[in-house]
Parts: structure tokens; sequence; C-alpha cells
């Protein structure tokens, strides 16, 4: 993956032969398939200050992906690609905040039509194990099992017509997301009790 990398960062410095660069990039990701948006998540939330201007390329290529699914119209769930794109839009940088939100609005329109597939699931958040370790040079987080929540497509749709109701909030202050968590997890968790009574 490193190599690839290095290529991937090449391929996007050169300005002098476009055309070169995009046949490299897409043989890059013609070989790399259906594994391409978990690349590119590698290089927007590294932390190394090499990649930086590599972050909102990357998430602008993965917008591209997403889209490439809607066209293809293949009915998958990308919602765990989501951790990954919550990193770039609490960046202070605003390019790379509009661009998560191009992916969020992406992976919104999908989850419009049935979901049947479930994009890297065990790849993201490794074999259930009883521990799921995400790991990113420099970083590593473990989580229990028990606290990964997965949600049903309603709720998938509810959850992202918020983000994508907020993109205004969510692109200019960085702090925002967390903020929509507390008020739409707590609305949610309101509506829920309503529902079984």
């Amino acid at each position: 993956m490193r190599l690839m990398r290095v290529v991937y960062r090449l391929a996007n410095a050169s300005t002098s032969l476009p055309v070169v660069s995009s046949a490299i990039l897409q043989l890059l990701f013609l070989s790399l398939k259906d594994q391409s948006l978990a690349f590119l998540a590698g290089i927007w939330t590294n932390s190394d200050q090499k990649v930086r201007d590599l972050k909102a390329i990357s998430l602008l290529h993965a917008a591209a992906f997403l889209e490439a699914h809607i066209l293809e119209d293949d009915r998958m769930d990308f919602q765990t690609i989501l951790p990954s794109i919550f990193v770039a839009l609490q960046d202070s940088d605003t390019q790379l905040s509009q661009a998560a939100l191009e992916c969020i609005s992406r992976i919104w329109i999908l989850s419009e039509h049935p979901l049947q597939s479930v994009y890297q699931f065990d790849v993201i958040y490794g074999q259930s194990d009883g521990k799921l370790e995400l790991r990113n040079s420099g970083w590593m987080l473990i989580i229990c099992i028990e606290t990964l929540q997965y949600l049903d497509q309603e709720d998938l749709k509810r959850y992202l017509t918020g983000l994508v109701e907020h993109r205004d909030h969510l692109c200019s202050d960085p702090s925002y997301l967390a903020i929509f968590h507390r008020e739409h997890l707590g609305k949610l968790t309101v509506e829920r009790r309503k529902e079984a009574e």
C-alpha cells in the first residue's frame, strides 16, 4: 500500500504532464478496484504533512468513486466510510470540509435506493474477534465490538439527511459535527421512546 501511496502522490504532483498523470491514476484505481475508497480514506486521514496537499484531492476522487456507484446503481451501503469522512469534516481547511460534504451528499443519494451490500466492512473494521482495530500510520484506535452500531437503512437515511441539511454549518465550523451529533442523536432517542410507548 505504501508504494501505491507514493504513486498516487507522484501522479497528483505532476502538473506538467496531465495526460500521463491521468493515465497513472486510472491504472492505480483499476488495480485497486473496490478498495479504492478505503485507499483514498487512508490518504485524507493521514497525519503526515507530506500528504496535506493530497487530502482534498483524495476526497474529490472519493466523491467521483461514489458518483460512479450512483451511476451503476449497485445498491452499495457506504456508511462504513463515514467515520473517516468525519475526520476530514472536522479539519479547519474549508476545502477539506467541502470535499468531505461532497462525499456525504453522494452517500446520501445512494441511501435513497434499497441497499443490498455493505462496502468493505471487514477491511475497514476488521474481523469480529472481540475488538475492532482501525489503524492509520501513526495512530491506532481500538473499539470493543459491542460499541459498534451499524445503522439500518431508514436510520441511515435520516442521519444522512440531517448531515446534508446542516451542510453550511458543517462546512464553516469544524466543531459543529459534535454539536450536530449531540442534537441529532438526542432527537432520535426521544423519537424512539415515543414510538415505543
